[in-house]
């Protein structure tokens, strides 16, 4: 084998130069110059978004409006208590439950359970609603309804069921469960 001249040795440093830049230009340079230029396009579009939502608008007017909705709500709760209704304050719901068990003693219903109470919203209003269950007559339990219904504060009654209690054979004695929403 013969030597390179200094001219073949140049020549074959150049054509390495160029294969290396080829391979460089579409292996890894093409691939990354469209990520880019992709990852702008979408920049491109967030910014228009942006732009076409504009300025947010003063916070002043809508400060104004819970202020003066603020002193309407209060105002329409004291309205409310006034009425006989109740809010939402725990300490009410037990007022309202210690009037319930009074009545249910009053109509000779024993409470054998009440589960801890759900929130549910229905009719505009929230409710805390009571999976309860007495054991009774049929008249009694008919004699705390009409009492219930003549209670001051909001209750619904909703999902009763009524059975013959089979562990006891007392003549009469149902086991009564519904759901009490206060």
């Amino acid at each position: 084998m013969k030597k390179l001249t200094k001219l073949e040795k140049f020549g074959m440093a150049a054509s390495v130069i160029v294969i290396a830049t080829y391979f460089y230009m579409s292996k890894i340079y093409d691939p990354e110059s469209l990520a880019l230029k992709e990852t702008a396009k979408k920049l491109n579009k967030v910014i228009d978004k942006v732009n076409q939502i504009g300025d947010p608008p003063d916070p002043k007017p809508l400060e104004l409006k819970q202020k003066h909705m603020g002193k309407k709500l209060k105002k329409l709760t004291d309205e409310l208590f006034e009425l006989g209704g109740r809010g939402e304050e725990d300490s009410e719901l037990t007022r309202v439950l210690a009037e319930i068990t009074r009545l249910s003693d009053a109509a000779n219903l024993k409470i054998k359970s009440m589960s801890q109470p759900k929130k549910v919203s229905a009719n505009d209003f929230n409710w805390a609603a009571y999976e309860v269950m007495f054991s009774g007559t049929y008249g009694s339990y008919l004699g705390f309804l009409r009492d219930l219904k003549e209670l001051a504060y909001p209750v619904q009654v909703k999902s009763i069921l009524i059975q013959k209690d089979e562990n006891i054979n007392i003549p009469g004695l149902l086991t009564i469960k519904f759901q009490l929403m206060i």
